[in-house]
């Protein structure tokens, strides 16, 4: 259920990471490496430790695009 509302408020699950992340709408939109099939761009990464957003780069195309 949590994993689903997070979705649908544009989170996504990073496989290697395990963290949830979202586009960072104040930077400008990710470049497309491949095709749609993946991108590069900046990130704001959930840290559970801090419980505050982390800005980081990373390829989405290590991102889990259904709910867990």
């Amino acid at each position: 259920v949590v994993a689903e509302e997070l979705m649908g408020r544009k989170w996504r699950y990073h496989k290697i990471e395990r963290c949830w992340l979202t586009r960072d709408e104040t930077y400008p939109g990710p470049v497309d490496v491949d095709r749609g099939v993946s991108e590069r761009g900046v990130y704001l990464l959930w840290d559970p430790a801090s419980w505050k957003k982390v800005r980081v780069c990373l390829p989405s195309s290590l991102l889990d695009v259904v709910p867990l």
